[in-house]
């Protein structure tokens, strides 16, 4: 097969701080600061040979590539559009969702860092639990600083 494995993905922030912050402390995933570039990029590690690059919008990137490379701002983020479809932030990429373990702990995390989320959201068209269908996973929804939806799958204790 010519094509064998997810490699990585790339977000631009323009608030690298934050966002470094929330995967990092937040989420808790392994993070490292890339040495290869001349701006700041943060590598998170998510899995094995899977990972995502967290780069700063700005001057740096911009002489490095020759070019804008602009970070779109996120807007207000809260319990009222945490779960929405709309306003898109990401254009046509929609969400990322991770497999997580102790749905407490990490929830706590994100009542510390007064980051706003939703616990088990519904679903609809199709995956809408019912008596027949249970749920099977208790699913965390937010979004990072730069608007990228999240979900988090826990399995159901």
């Amino acid at each position: 097969m010519p094509v064998t494995n997810f490699d990585h993905y790339t977000t631009r922030t323009a608030n690298f701080d934050e966002s470094y912050n929330f995967y990092a402390n937040v989420l808790g995933i392994k993070t490292s600061m890339s040495q290869n570039v001349p701006f700041r990029m943060a590598v998170i590690e998510l899995a094995d040979n899977c990972h995502h690059h967290l780069m700063e919008s700005g001057p740096e990137i911009e002489a490095y590539v020759g070019e804008p490379v602009p970070a779109i701002p996120a807007g207000p983020i809260d319990e009222t559009n945490l779960g929405t479809m709309s306003p898109s932030r990401t254009a046509n990429f929609d969400h990322l969702t991770f497999a997580g373990e102790n749905f407490e702990e990490v929830a706590q995390r994100f009542r510390d860092a007064g980051i706003p989320f939703l616990d088990n959201p519904g679903f609809t068209g199709t995956g809408a639990p019912s008596p027949d269908r249970p749920r099977r996973w208790r699913v965390l929804q937010c979004m990072d600083p730069d608007g990228v939806k999240i979900s988090i799958n826990f399995p159901v204790e």
